[in-house]
């Protein structure tokens, strides 16, 4: 659940989906069948950058 290509539209009704182009079928997006599915085309989310120093954000706890 944490490939960078996937699209969360749960709220608006599609449910999860992957946006990776090669998984594309008749133009449609590919559902995701299950919470831990993973695939070929699977990329690791990376942290967002800092604009001034380029290293990764830190997470803040509350």
């Amino acid at each position: 659940m944490n490939c960078e290509h996937m699209l969360w539209g749960v709220a608006l009704g599609v449910g999860v989906r992957c946006g990776h182009p090669a998984n594309k079928k008749d133009g449609k997006l590919f559902k995701i069948p299950y919470r831990n599915y993973t695939c070929e085309h699977f990329s690791e989310k990376q942290p967002p950058e800092r604009q001034d120093t380029g290293e990764p954000v830190e997470p803040t706890g509350s």
